[in-house]
């Protein structure tokens, strides 16, 4: 087993970015996980509450029009993340009991919480004034059993904006099961064909008269799973990762050539159906694989700015919260949902997202890492055979955050 040794250099220790220890922590994924959040920010406290008729504001609001896909960078990189751990663990003794304790440990904190909260509201708060968050209920169970995600499919909605956020983790989480489960079926060489198909074939679901389902609907966002799963497996790939470093130019061309197309997607967005999620899932594969080819590098130095990744850290609370934030603050400050069309309206959703930002610290340092700790006691064990899967590089593994960097 080679050393754990620090190394910064661009270029990899061993046949691949990720089996060799010495690649350690990549701060560069910590910064792109703070730019997902605030992507999601800016389209949720901003976008959303500008009404196509509001002028001069709807035009300021044009250049963050896609915003939204700020939940699609989150799955490229959860499946790029999770993916890694898959392929790296899943044949070593007591997998699957760590790999669920940690994700336990990591996601139901903050959701006990939010759920205990949004009960406690419903029960409390007035109807009225409070009706942005609590509005279009869906059944309990639904969120007890992270199916919450098919139940707003069935209606149309996502449901209270209390909860609305949380039907991505229900695609996550659902992803947890069944991505698990494929693997141990099929074994890693068929999985990767898997996952090509399973990629091929959500755009092509999107096609379909599908509805409210093709935004919701675990299915038809596995494009953006199993493009961060496939990224993963390409960077464990010797001859991937030969072609990728001595092709660096060429990657950055095609960038360059999607990010034209990103700009012309924002000034006339074609919507969430058929092939634009499936454009998006390649743009943020291509942006997590350069930032991983460069880490370290001036290159991707913005992805290594203190506060982007320090979004990064807090960035499963700031997703969590922040619309029963701005939602609880409006209704009790102006009596009315959010909306940035007032000074005052504008003036409260600033204050919630500061309140958002320090609630989300706090839960994490306070609450969140502590049980994560936790969690972290259950380890990948090495099989007592030989030919056991390749050490996790710390990147992958989640390791205790340092002060600033997760």
């Amino acid at each position: 087993m080679a050393s754990r040794t620090a190394d910064t250099s661009p270029e990899p220790a061993g046949s691949t970015l990720w089996t060799s220890p010495a690649a350690g922590h990549v701060p560069e994924l910590d910064g792109i996980r703070g730019f997902a959040v605030l992507m999601v920010l800016i389209w949720h406290l901003w976008n959303c509450q500008i009404p196509a008729t509001a002028g001069l504001l709807a035009t300021l609001e044009i250049p963050s029009q896609l915003f939204w896909s700020g939940v699609d960078l989150f799955f490229v990189l959860s499946g790029f993340l999770i993916g890694g751990i898959l392929l790296d663990h899943a044949e070593k003794r007591g997998f699957y009991t760590a790999f669920y304790m940690r994700r336990a440990a990591r996601i139901l904190p903050v959701y006990v919480v939010l759920l205990a909260a949004y009960f406690l509201g419903r029960a409390l708060l007035d109807p009225e004034r409070f009706g942005y968050l609590f509005h279009n209920p869906l059944p309990d169970w639904g969120y007890l059993t992270f199916t919450q995600n098919l139940l707003m499919a069935r209606d149309g909605s996502f449901g209270p904006h209390f909860l609305g956020v949380t039907w991505s983790l229900a695609v996550e989480e659902q992803f947890y099961l069944f991505v698990p489960a494929l693997l141990m079926a099929l074994g890693s060489a068929r999985f990767v064909r898997a996952a090509c198909l399973l990629a091929v074939a959500a755009p092509l679901l999107r096609l379909t008269p599908s509805g409210f389902a093709e935004i919701v609907a675990t299915p038809f966002r596995m494009d953006s799973l199993f493009a961060g799963v496939l990224l993963a497996r390409a960077v464990r790939h010797p001859a991937a990762v030969r072609w990728m470093l001595a092709n660096r130019a060429t990657l950055w061309g095609l960038f360059g050539l999607l990010t034209v197309g990103m700009a012309l997607m924002t000034r006339w967005p074609a919507g969430r159906e058929g092939f634009e999620p499936s454009f998006l899932a390649a743009y943020y594969a291509l942006l997590i694989a350069l930032a991983v080819l460069h880490r370290g590098e001036r290159v991707t130095a913005v992805w290594r700015w203190k506060p982007l990744t320090l979004l990064g850290l807090y960035s499963y609370g700031i997703y969590m919260y922040h619309m029963a934030v701005t939602g609880l603050m409006h209704g009790t400050i102006l009596g009315e949902a959010p909306a940035v069309t007032t000074a005052a309206g504008a003036a409260v959703t600033l204050g919630s997202l500061v309140v958002t930002l320090l609630l989300a610290a706090t839960s994490y340092h306070l609450y969140e890492e502590p049980i994560r700790r936790l969690g972290r006691r259950f380890t990948y064990k090495e099989q007592a055979s030989e030919g056991t899967a390749p050490a996790l590089s710390p990147a992958v593994e989640e390791p205790a955050p340092r002060r600033l960097a997760a």
